[in-house]
């Protein structure tokens, strides 16, 4: 049987169907003396358990003739043969549902001459019995060549296969099992499969479903030439070497999309788009063809904002995609706010063969915060490689802070630390030496909007960090140390359109005693991205003057409920969320306070905004916490 989808029924010789098909004769010639009133007043009633009563109202012929304008003019003889016909149509419409034992009967209400009765009794639904899929094509004949992949993949989609032994049979998960099956072929570089044969035979008898299928391949599609289409002023060199595979390879979507993924990346191009036309005749040397629309070499931007981290604040961020003709881009961001000044710069070069790119960088800072005031500044210099699911930074980092805050009993703001030398206050000068390595794993849905997978940042760092004797530091000195981080979140999609996410932050500093750290090293807790209701930076340990300084252990940890407020706005929910976590000086002296609260996400093309009013668990004031975007 070639014809897709086929369903076989009764044969016309059961002896049932002709019982059926004369009682709704019966009924339709006990109706036609009415047939004058019911012309004025013609009412039908569904009596059906849910979901075949809607399915009924809203697809039986007589139901949709009564419903028009003009069913008063429906003469006796067309009325009765939609009367007639109610009955096979039901049953037609029970069997797309998975009944194929459904009883359906027309009557005329007792009490009412001009009601019309459909009654509809499902039975029990069909389940599939027998499953058999075969398969023709460049698969069979690599199969029973012995070719272990190929038989892995007949395996698996044998084994993926929607509608299993036992389960009922639909026809919407029948088509929806056939789409899914071609759907992983083509995935797997067979553009060209198609089904040459499908068939669902259902015994109404039995109640079983005989499944037959027959997949064609075709042939699978092998990379050839790469044509770049749209390139104007970046060498069209770098986008070939960001394929990642070369001629011969089989052309799978996860390879295109990751390929695709990589030059989005670069942040060169604006549009990407990487296409090959599944014509068989050219599977064995399949050109792909790269679209591209490049953004300008040169980009300025200022914004003017504020958020619950660094307040109010201007930005002004430059871009330029080709420093001095090279093949290399140059970031610079300025940011200048109330709590927050800093600058940051980082020259790194386009990704080439094996997506390494080169960076330097450097950044300058001044936080004013919790009492206290940083100035810190870095320079780092290493290689970074983008590639799915992993990307991994390896750089070599000098970086020295500045932290001053009050003396005890000095009530005075931090506002320079210049004037250390009134003993006004505490100062801790603090420089580092460090060789890193950062490491982000993904396995989500979306990077921009994620609801399903897993993000894990890791960090690791060796250096040697300390501060200078001074009046200020007697017992100062240099030492080795060590530096490990890491942060899990956890989407989970839940039935009824519910999310949940979970994240865990662990940090922690391996050195000796007096060996002073730069601020930018340790760690600090609170507000937004880590424990909401809480000010930022704030949950850290005090030194001996009762300031907040940064901590050489950390733990942070969320969950969060979140829901569409309507199904007419899917992209707009409501959260609730618990945050718990802190900084210190060491683990065994950790604290877990909470915040929890309440908030609105946007999930924007973009990215999600997210808007909370948060609570912390011995401070009944509420917060109110910006953010926008994923922390990875």
């Amino acid at each position: 049987m070639t014809a897709a989808g086929a369903v076989l029924g009764q044969p016309d010789n059961d002896p049932r169907a002709w019982r059926r098909t004369s009682l709704a004769l019966a009924c339709a010639g006990a109706l036609a003396w009415s047939a004058g009133a019911l012309a004025a007043t013609r009412e039908l009633v569904v009596d059906a358990p849910s979901p075949f009563k809607a399915l009924l109202e809203k697809n039986l012929d007589i139901e949709r003739a009564a419903r028009l304008p003009e069913a008063d003019s429906l003469d006796d003889t067309e009325w009765a043969r939609l009367v007639a016909a109610a009955p096979a149509q039901g049953r037609a419409l029970a069997q797309t549902e998975g009944y194929f034992r459904a009883e359906v009967t027309v009557s005329v209400d007792p009490a009412d001459a001009h009601r019309i009765l459909i009654k509809l009794v499902p039975g029990e639904p069909a389940t599939v019995g027998r499953f058999t899929l075969e398969f023709d094509g460049e698969l069979a004949r690599q199969a029973e060549s012995g070719d272990t992949q190929a038989m892995d993949l007949q395996s698996r989609l044998r084994g993926e296969w929607q509608l299993q032994q036992g389960q009922v049979f639909r026809n919407g998960n029948w088509d929806n099992a056939k789409a899914q099956t071609l759907n992983t072929l083509r995935n797997e570089g067979y553009a060209a499969a198609l089904w040459t044969a499908t068939a669902a035979q259902v015994d109404p008898a039995t109640g079983k479903a005989r499944l037959f299928l027959v997949v064609d391949t075709g042939p699978r599609f092998l990379a050839g030439d790469i044509v770049v289409e749209g390139i104007e002023r970046q060498p069209e060199r770098n986008v070939r070497l960001l394929a990642g595979f070369g001629p011969g390879m089989p052309l799978t979507q996860k390879r295109l999309l990751d390929y695709q993924d990589r030059l989005q990346k670069t942040g060169l191009f604006d549009q990407v788009a990487v296409v090959y036309d599944p014509a068989p005749a050219q599977a064995a040397h399949t050109t792909v063809t790269v679209h591209v629309h490049e953004q300008s070499l040169q980009q300025a931007s200022v914004s003017v904002g504020y958020n619950s981290l660094s307040k109010a604040r201007i930005t002004l961020e430059h871009t330029d995609r080709k420093v001095f003709g090279l093949p290399a881009t140059l970031y610079d961001k300025v940011q200048w706010g109330k709590l927050v000044q800093s600058w940051d710069s980082t020259l790194i070069t386009h990704p080439a063969e094996g997506f390494h790119s080169w960076l330097l960088g450097g950044s300058v800072s001044s936080i004013g915060t919790t009492g206290d005031l940083v100035r810190a500044a870095s320079i780092r210099f290493g290689r970074t490689q983008n590639s799915n699911p992993l990307d991994r930074m390896t750089y070599v980092q000098a970086e020295r802070s500045l932290q001053c805050t009050p003396k005890m009993g000095f009530m005075g703001p931090v506002l320079d630390p210049g004037r250390a030398s009134d003993f006004k206050y505490d100062c801790v000068d603090a420089r580092a030496l460090s060789l890193n390595q950062a490491n982000v794993w993904r396995n989500v849905d979306s990077v921009v909007l994620p609801t399903d997978g897993y993000t894990l940042s890791a960090q690791a760092g060796v250096g040697y960090a300390g501060s200078p004797v001074s009046a200020l530091a007697p017992g100062a000195k240099y030492g080795p140390y060590t530096r490990l981080y890491g942060r899990l979140t956890e989407y989970w999609p839940l039935p009824r359109s519910f999310y949940v996410q979970g994240r865990l932050e662990l940090g922690q500093i391996i050195v000796g005693n007096n060996v002073a750290m730069p601020d930018a090293e340790q760690w600090r807790a609170g507000g937004e991205g880590s424990v909401r209701g809480y000010e930022w930076r704030s949950l850290a340990p005090l030194n001996g003057s009762g300031a907040v300084v940064g901590g050489n252990s950390l733990i942070t940890t969320s969950v969060e409920v979140a829901h569409p407020f309507t199904a007419s706005l899917p992209s707009v929910w409501w959260a609730a969320f618990v945050d718990a976590g802190s900084a210190a000086a060491r683990f065994n002296a950790l604290k877990m306070p909470l915040g929890y609260g309440v908030g609105v996400r946007w999930r924007s093309p973009v990215g999600p905004l997210n808007i909370d009013v948060s609570f912390p668990d011995n401070i009944r004031k509420p917060r109110l916490d910006l953010s926008v975007g994923v922390a990875f």
